[in-house]
């Protein structure tokens, strides 16, 4: 609220001062203009106070007719009731008019000091004039007395004995101030009924601003209708695009046929080669014509952007059996997981993709290779692919994940001859897991612990830790993992407790920055349970930051 009477008095005075610009100088305008400064003159705040002391100084060097006005609207009775309050303490200094206070109590560098100065100025300048006629005020008389033997610094001091003497010499006593006083209301009172009349022209100019600011936001609707304008122009262009990649499709439908053509015009070494050919041949062309009819049919963009997405999932998901009616090259399944990887080389972008891949089930159906293929048969293209689907901060994405209950078939690539599979699928699970420990507080337990825990997965994870022939950041990944799936649960087997642990300490100070992060956030979630801490402790040992 005062802030806000602060700002209209700004206001009001730059008003003013405009049409003292342009106007004729009118007695009554210059009284107005005293009254506003005289606010600024006695405001709490020394940057206020000090702009007021030097305009009125100024208005009173151009116009020393300024200084009646300021003696008239009771200069001198205002200044000795501001002068005579006791002193406030340091924390009100900014909130209230400063008041009068010793040497003792204020520094010679206060904000008091700095107030008192500027009042004894303005009354300097004020009662110096030529012109000036003003009564002897007892009670600023009274007042200077006590600043000239109190005051906490010599220039104060000087000033009001100066300042005294003066009003002392050549002060009237043909009016009594309380009919100063009088005179003084009626100023005020006068003001007061010209700032209601103000009133209503600020009221105008609020609503004029509000009338304003709904044109503004009737702009940025007509801009936002402009932008999906423009979005479904894009999205149309994106459907033209696909029509015509349509057709540039069954311009190769007609390329397989004629290669299909000269095939069966050439002699097979046998005949069940020549069948398996037929069939590899009519499966092909199926498929692109299947494909081709789903691409120009398909109305929904979103449907369509699905399509290759469905077809890599079908080629992910039949068997790699040669001769067997259905089956697939493995080529064509390395191809597709090339391309995965390639798709998926940036952590940080193409997390639309990843989701496209899990709900088309191509994660599904690489989790079916791992659960149900021989090991062998398993290449490193296909854990690679996979692992990538994982390499994300998204949370979301680490859930879908987590769905397809994706454990068990990675629990298998630990056991699998090639390292680059084993490392591979522990990177996987520590991935996954990750977007469960994200989704809970770090003094809840692990919500996928059950999950793991219920196949014997934390066993395997173990074994695998303890492994001659592991990479070392294989194992180092292993034993974050387990200690991130215990957050906040006692591990039960005592060997495993110690091993782990032990593990995780030594690796806390590792050249690798991920490490020693991960390392020692995993031994936090384990201090957390009773058992584990005292592990942890053994000698004294703390923890790093």
């Amino acid at each position: 609220m005062k802030e806000l009477k602060l700002q209209q008095l700004c206001i009001g005075l730059i008003g003013m001062i405009g049409q003292l610009g342009v106007e004729d100088e009118q007695k009554e305008d210059w009284i107005d203009l005293c009254i506003s400064l005289s606010k600024l003159l006695f405001s709490s705040d020394n940057e206020l106070q000090r702009k007021g002391k030097n305009s009125l100084i100024n208005l009173i060097e151009q116009n020393e007719g300024i200084a009646s006005n300021l003696l008239q609207i009771g200069l001198l009775n205002r200044s000795s009731e501001t002068l005579m309050i006791n002193p406030l303490s340091s924390s009100q200094l900014k909130s209230s008019i400063l008041p009068m206070a010793s040497s003792s109590q204020i520094s010679s560098s206060s904000p008091y000091s700095v107030f008192v100065m500027n009042i004894l100025e303005v009354l300097d300048k004020v009662l110096n004039c030529e012109n000036a006629v003003f009564i002897k005020s007892n009670k600023l008389i009274s007042v200077l007395e006590k600043i000239k033997t109190e005051g906490n610094t010599k220039e104060i001091k000087r000033k009001a004995k100066f300042i005294q003497d003066l009003i002392i010499e050549e002060g009237q006593n043909n009016e009594t101030e309380t009919e100063l006083e009088k005179s003084k209301n009626m100023i005020i009172n006068k003001k007061q009924a010209e700032d209601k009349a103000s009133a209503s022209e600020v009221r105008c100019k609020a609503l004029e601003q509000e009338k304003v600011q709904k044109d503004e936001k009737i702009k940025t609707l007509n801009q936002e209708k402009t932008q999906k304008d423009l979005k479904i122009d894009a999205l149309t262009k994106e459907k033209i695009i696909s029509e015509q990649k349509a057709v540039q499709l069954e311009g190769h439908i007609k390329t397989l046929e004629q290669d299909r053509k000269q095939l069966e015009d050439k002699s097979p070494a046998t005949q069940k080669e020549n069948l398996i050919l037929m069939r590899k041949m009519n499966e092909i062309s199926k498929r692109m014509n299947d494909h081709l009819k789903s691409m120009v049919f398909e109305s929904d963009l979103e449907k369509l952007r699905m399509i290759p997405w469905i077809e890599m999932c079908k080629d992910l998901s039949k068997p790699i059996v040669p001769g067997q009616e259905g089956s697939i090259d493995l080529q064509r399944q390395i191809e597709i997981c090339q391309y995965l990887i390639e798709m998926f080389k940036n952590q940080m972008i193409n997390d639309e993709y990843r989701k496209r891949c899990i709900n088309s089930g191509i994660a599904k159906a690489l989790l079916n290779i791992f659960e149900n293929w021989k090991l062998e048969d398993i290449k490193i293209e296909h854990s690679k692919a996979f692992f990538k689907l994982t390499v994300t901060d998204n949370n979301e994405i680490l859930q879908l994940l987590f769905a397809l209950h994706p454990f068990k078939g990675l629990l298998n690539l630990l056991i699998h001859s090639k390292n680059d599979n084993q490392q591979y699928a522990i990177y996987s699970i520590f991935n996954i897991q990750l977007g469960g420990a994200n989704s809970t507080s770090d003094t809840e337990v692990h919500p996928y612990f059950d999950s793991i825990a219920s196949i014997g997965g934390i066993e395997k994870i173990y074994e695998f830790m303890n492994r001659n022939n592991a990479s070392k950041y294989s194992k180092d990944t292993a034993a974050i993992t387990i200690g991130n799936f215990y957050k906040f649960r006692k591990i039960e087997n005592v060997e495993m407790r110690i091993n782990v642990i032990t593990h995780l300490k030594s690796i806390i100070n590792d050249d690798d920055g991920w490490t020693q992060e991960k390392s020692r956030k995993a031994l936090r979630y384990l201090s957390q349970n009773l058992d584990n801490k005292n592990e942890i402790q053994k000698d004294g040992y703390v923890i790093p930051k």
